[in-house]
């Protein structure tokens, strides 16, 4: 969706979504590259997800408007999305629905 947001604003919707503190340190994926896995706790095949590439949604959007759908509202299924999971996730099974985390 071309309303996603970047990923730094994307980690701090979900942190407020979900009642926690987002990341206010950045760190370059090049650095993180090149820094020994030891020292960052990140394997470098993780790093390979992370891309500014943006990607053509213009056929997904005329599919979706041939055939009557529309795109729900990117922030709130985000929200949506990340409540789900923090629900669901194992463990949380004695949490009351939508306690904060």
């Amino acid at each position: 969706d071309e309303a996603t947001p970047p990923l730094p604003e994307l980690v701090a919707l979900v942190a407020d979504e979900l009642g926690v503190a987002a990341p206010r340190l950045r760190v370059p994926v090049a650095a993180l590259r090149i820094l020994p896995e030891r020292l960052t706790g990140a394997e470098k095949e993780t790093l390979s997800f992370l891309s500014t590439d943006t990607y053509p949604t213009g056929s997904a959007l005329a599919f979706a408007r041939r055939n009557g759908l529309e795109y729900p509202p990117v922030r709130t299924a985000l929200r949506r999305w990340a409540r789900h999971l923090a629900d669901t996730a194992p463990g949380t099974a004695n949490r009351g629905a939508g306690e904060q985390l």
